[in-house]
């Protein structure tokens, strides 16, 4: 789950015990749930403005070069071999490292960002479970109690 060049912002473990049922455990469980999703949802708005700030920063850098290459083409002609057409401009753009560099940031936080989402909605199915899990204990527990 981890991000290949920075580390997630969470443990493995941190993720599985938030997400996982111990049946035996089924009030601590339900104790626990909106801790979680309170931790898991703070996690997420912050990878939510960190992807926003990755796109507007690789935004910002093809604006950037947009009017360098513009600027650096502009006392050209047609047929002069510095002339940038549109094309031109956006291939330099694309294949320029800072975009790249900032692209990759971008990807990166998205991809933080849908994990986060991934993990609050398991919790919140778990949390649904162990109230179904719960009722139905209590039914047994009733039940059982009715054959005594």
């Amino acid at each position: 789950m981890a991000k290949p060049t920075e580390a997630a912002p969470y443990k493995d473990d941190e993720v599985r015990k938030a997400t996982g049922i111990e049946p035996e455990a089924i009030q601590e469980e339900y104790v626990r749930v909106p801790d979680d999703l309170r931790h898991f949802r703070k996690l997420l708005s912050q990878a939510k403005a960190d992807a926003e700030r990755a796109d507007l920063s690789q935004e910002q850098v093809e604006a950037s070069l947009r009017t360098k290459f513009r600027t650096d083409s502009s006392g050209f002609k047609r047929g002069d071999p510095e002339y940038m057409t549109a094309d031109d401009i956006d291939g330099a753009i694309e294949g320029d490292t800072r975009r790249l560099q900032v692209a990759h940031k971008a990807i990166e936080a998205r991809q933080l960002r849908d994990e986060l989402l991934g993990i609050c909605e398991a919790i919140k199915a778990k949390q649904e479970m162990v109230v179904n899990l719960g009722a139905d204990l209590r039914e047994e527990r009733a039940a059982n109690r009715g054959r005594a």
